[in-house]
C-alpha cells in the first residue's frame, strides 16, 4: 500500500498531502491545482497578513489576479477542485507562511512537483545549493551585467545570482531557459514567489539554433536576446543535463563539436559550445560537467577545441558524494573566459574533499550549515577574476 502523507511541519510534506487529496477526491490536475493553491495562499498572505484563505477567498483572489496566475498554470486561473477539498488543502498548508519560508524551502517543495522520472532519465539532477553558491561566488556578477542559465530548472543559479547582487548592491539582469515546460513554470513561479520577479524564465530548447530548425516556430535564445536588445551574455552559470547522447548529424550544421565524424555526441558537450557562443568576448562561464570531459582520453579533441576558444581558469573536482542520493556520477566545475588568446596562465586545479554529504546523500552539518570546503576554494579562485 502506498504511504499516505499526513502533512507535517515542512512545506514538502504539506504539498505531498495536498496532491494526495487532489488525486483522491477531485478530477483536477494536481500539478496545476497545487500551483493555484500556493499562489492563492501567497497572495492572501501579502494582502491579508497571512490570514488563512478559504475556498471562497482563494477563488476571489485568483480571479482578481487572473493575468498573473495565467503565467504559471494552464487553463482557468481559478481552482476547479471541490470546495471541501480546497479547504482541507489550505488547512494543511496553514502552518507555513510562504513569504517567510525562504527560497530553499520553496525550492525543495517544488522539486517534488517536477517529474522525477523525467529528470532522472534525462540526466537532470538538482544541483546542491552549496555548489550553486560556490559557482556564483566565483563568477561574482558585476553591476550592470546580464547573466544566463540555459538549463535553469527551478532557477537555483539565477536566484543565487540575484542574492549575490543584492548583497553587493549591484543591478544585474538574469534570464533562464528550460526545455521542460513544467520545470519552466516552476522556475518562473519561484521568481514570482521568492525573488520579486527579478529573473525571467522562458521555455525553449537552448540547444536549438534557427538555421537547423527553420520549420519550427519555437523561439531561440537569440530571439530572447534580440528582445532585450542584446547580442550576448556577460556571464553564464549552469549545470546542463549529464546523461544521453544525440545524433551528431542533427547538430553538425550549427555545432563545431558535432563535426568530428562521430555518429553520436553527448549533450553536455553541445551545451559547452552553446554557452561559449552566447558569451561576449571576455565573458565568464561556470559549468558543471561530468568528470570525463576533463579527464578521459575519449574527449581529447573536445578539450583541444575548448583551449583554442577560451581561457580555462580552473577545474574544480567535486567529491563523488556531491550529487548523492540522485546519482554517483563524478563531476567537476569548469571556470573559463571566452577568448581566442592563448592560455598565458596555468590552469588551476582544485579538489573538494568535504562534500557536505554522506555516502547515502544525507547532509553533514556543522553548526547548522552544510560542512563543505568550497568556500575556501572560492576565496582563492575569485582572485583570478578580480
Amino acid at each position: 500500500m502506498a504511504r499516505r502523507h499526513a502533512g507535517g511541519p515542512d512545506l514538502v510534506s504539506q504539498i505531498r498531502r495536498c496532491q494526495e487529496l487532489l488525486i483522491a477526491r477531485s478530477g483536477a490536475d494536481e500539478f496545476h491545482e497545487t500551483i493555484r493553491l500556493l499562489i492563492a495562499k501567497a497572495l492572501c498572505e501579502r494582502e491579508r497578513g497571512g490570514v488563512l484563505a478559504t475556498f471562497e477567498r482563494a477563488q476571489k483572489t485568483l480571479a482578481a489576479h487572473a493575468q498573473e496566475v495565467s503565467r504559471f498554470v494552464e487553463g482557468a486561473p481559478t481552482l476547479s477542485a471541490p470546495a471541501d477539498v480546497v479547504d482541507e488543502c489550505l488547512r494543511t498548508l496553514a502552518p507555513t507562511r510562504l513569504h517567510e519560508a525562504g527560497y530553499e524551502a520553496l525550492d525543495a517543495a517544488f522539486e517534488g512537483l517536477t517529474a522525477s522520472e523525467y529528470k532522472a532519465n534525462k540526466g537532470q539532477y538538482f544541483t546542491p545549493r552549496h555548489v550553486v553558491d560556490f559557482c556564483v561566488d566565483v563568477i561574482a556578477p558585476r553591476d550592470g551585467e546580464i547573466g544566463c542559465d540555459p538549463a535553469c530548472g527551478s532557477g537555483a543559479f539565477l536566484r543565487a545570482c540575484d542574492a549575490f547582487a543584492a548583497r553587493k548592491r549591484r543591478r544585474v539582469a538574469l534570464h533562464g531557459y528550460e526545455i521542460s515546460h513544467r520545470a519552466a513554470r516552476i522556475g518562473a513561479l519561484m521568481s514570482f514567489l521568492a525573488c520579486g520577479d527579478r529573473f525571467v524564465v522562458e521555455q525553449l530548447d537552448s540547444l536549438r539554433v534557427k538555421s537547423s530548425s527553420l520549420a519550427s516556430d519555437a523561439g531561440t535564445i537569440e530571439d530572447s536576446l534580440r528582445r532585450q536588445r542584446r547580442d550576448a551574455f556577460d556571464f553564464i552559470v549552469t549545470n546542463p543535463p549529464f546523461a544521453g547522447d544525440v545524433a551528431a548529424a542533427a547538430y553538425e550544421a550549427d555545432y563545431e563539436t558535432a563535426r568530428g565524424g562521430q555518429a553520436r555526441i553527448e549533450r553536455d558537450a553541445l551545451f559547452l559550445e552553446r554557452c561559449l557562443s552566447l558569451l561576449v568576448d571576455g565573458g565568464r562561464l561556470a559549468i558543471v560537467l561530468p568528470d570525463n570531459k576533463v579527464s578521459a582520453r575519449k574527449f581529447d579533441a573536445l578539450r583541444r577545441w575548448l583551449l583554442d576558444r577560451a581561457r580555462v581558469v580552473a577545474v574544480v573536482s567535486l567529491h563523488a558524494y556531491t550529487f548523492k542520493p540522485h546519482t554517483s556520477q563524478k563531476a567537476c566545475v569548469v571556470f573559463l573566459t571566452r577568448t581566442r588568446r592563448a592560455n598565458a596562465r596555468p590552469i588551476l586545479f582544485y579538489r573538494s574533499d568535504r562534500p557536505g554529504k554522506t555516502s547515502s546523500g544525507a547532509p553533514i552539518l556543522r553548526d547548522g550549515v552544510v560542512d563543505h570546503d568550497l568556500d575556501a576554494i572560492a576565496t582563492d579562485l575569485a582572485k583570478e577574476w578580480r
